[in-house]
């Protein structure tokens, strides 16, 4: 399920050199973004490149998935955190 205003994507823009503009600087490709099965993203969340979001996992509301999040975990917050494991 994916929440109201739920973003995926975002590329990583390189920003090193001060003499060139970052738009003109290029960006990184990270192999796309992976939502497994049973994931549930709130209202805004952000899912940057890269990520891999496993079977079964939340991001609360707002949070900006950075990193791969495991099965079954909750995360939320900026930059998004495990916040406890789903058990039965």
């Amino acid at each position: 399920m994916f929440g109201p205003y739920s973003y995926l994507g975002g590329t990583i823009y390189k920003f090193d050199r001060l003499d060139i503009p970052i738009s003109k600087q290029g960006y990184d490709l990270r192999g796309g973004i992976t939502i497994e099965d049973g994931c549930w993203l709130g209202a805004n969340v952000s899912v940057i490149d890269g990520v891999r979001v496993s079977r079964g996992s939340i991001a609360a509301a707002g949070a900006v998935v950075t990193k791969n999040v495991s099965e079954y975990s909750i995360v939320g917050g900026v930059p998004a955190k495990l916040i406890k494991k789903r058990t039965e």
